[in-house]
Parts: C-alpha cells; sequence; structure tokens
C-alpha cells in the first residue's frame, strides 16, 4: 500500500532559501520483496503558479559510498529495534540527507510499495502509453514477469508495474528506465487531469 504523505520537520535546522508557496516532496518506491526503494522522485508543487516538477534519480547513484536505492533500508534496520516508528524515522533520516546534500527543503514524503501502485492505476482506468519495444524479462526470484507488445495501449495497473521495472532493453540502462518512467508519470498526470472525478478520488484514496 501507499502510506499517506507526512510531513517533515526539523526546526533546528536551518531552512534551505526557498520561493514561497512552493512545497518539496520526497517520493520513494519499494520493489515488492525488499526494501531497495529503485524509484526516487523529487516532486515540487508551486502552489503559486499551479505548476509540479520533477527530478527523477537513478537508482545506481552513488551518495556516501552505496547506492541511494539502499539508503531507506540502511536506516531502517539502524532504527527497526529502537525507534517507535522505524519507517518514519528511516524516512525523515533520508529526507535529511537530501537536505543536506541537495540543500532542498523536503516538506513530505511517502513510501510506496508496488501493490499500491498497481491499484491507483487501475483506480484512475489505465494510462495509455506507447511501448517503445517488446518488452520480454522474467526474474522469479523477484516475482517479476514482464511480457509486452510494442504499440500505444493502455496499460492497466500490472501491466503499468512491468513498464516502469523494466530495464533489460534500454541501450543506456537504468538511465533508459528512468527516462521511461518519467514517460509514465506524464501520461499518468494527464489521466489524472482528464479523467478525474469524484468516484475515482474515492477508489485513489483507498490506496494512499
Amino acid at each position: 500500500t501507499a502510506d499517506t504523505p507526512k510531513t517533515v520537520t526539523d526546526p533546528a535546522e536551518e531552512t534551505p532559501e526557498r520561493r514561497e508557496g512552493v512545497y518539496n516532496f520526497l517520493i520513494l518506491g519499494r520493489d515488492r520483496v525488499g526494501y531497495n526503494t529503485d524509484v526516487i522522485i523529487l516532486a515540487s508543487y508551486d502552489t503559486v503558479n499551479g505548476g509540479v516538477r520533477l527530478v527523477q534519480i537513478p537508482r545506481d547513484t552513488y551518495y556516501d559510498g552505496r547506492r541511494i536505492n539502499t539508503l531507506f533500508y540502511s536506516y531502517y534496520r539502524e532504527y527497526r529495534d529502537s525507534a517507535p516508528d522505524a519507517y518514519d524515522a528511516a524516512m525523515k533520516s533520508v529526507c535529511a540527507d537530501f537536505r543536506s546534500s541537495l540543500g532542498i527543503a523536503v516538506d513530505y514524503y511517502a513510501l510506496i510499495n508496488l501493490d499500491g501502485f498497481a491499484r491507483i492505476v487501475d483506480a484512475v482506468g489505465g494510462i495509455r502509453i506507447d511501448v517503445p519495444f517488446a518488452m520480454d524479462y522474467e526474474d522469479p526470484d523477484q516475482d517479476l514477469y514482464i511480457h509486452l507488445k510494442k504499440g500505444v495501449q493502455t496499460l492497466n495497473g500490472d501491466q503499468a508495474e512491468q513498464f516502469v521495472r523494466f530495464r533489460y532493453g534500454y541501450a543506456q540502462g537504468d538511465i533508459g528506465r528512468v527516462d521511461a518512467q518519467k514517460v509514465f508519470m506524464s501520461a499518468l498526470f494527464r489521466q489524472l487531469k482528464s479523467n478525474l472525478s469524484i468516484s475515482n478520488v474515492a477508489k485513489i484514496a483507498e490506496q494512499t
């Protein structure tokens, strides 16, 4: 499932310079069988001008001597036997790292797993995507089975998960997958804008 976005506050730290009315969100997507966060998105919402900006960080980016997609789990292991809410403590530590390394204040965070992601896609009626080539890959250890045809099609939740997780046919490796995720997120926002209704807002809320 997807956690309800939570506030990140630390009055002891100096707030980085920022524009008024702009709020930043850190979104991490967990894989199904582990704690690695292979989807890492910084989203900035401008409440004054109504704009949304997204920056995706490749999972293989190195930070402090380790791959950034392992950062959440390393903090979770540190806190799981001592903190009342190890997930919250770990996420706040990740946000602090982004703050110190990038100079960006993170106001809210959300940790989403793949089941919640797929159900959100189904709740909005699927996402229309031009799949650039046939995608075929299987990895039973990850419970990963990808079989998508080339061409324009509407992906349901399960197929959308296959699309965003596929990374084996891109010339640029994981960068290619990041670019595909950008394409998907743009299509998702278009679908939300054109197909948002009271009924599917309720369905989406059930997954968060």
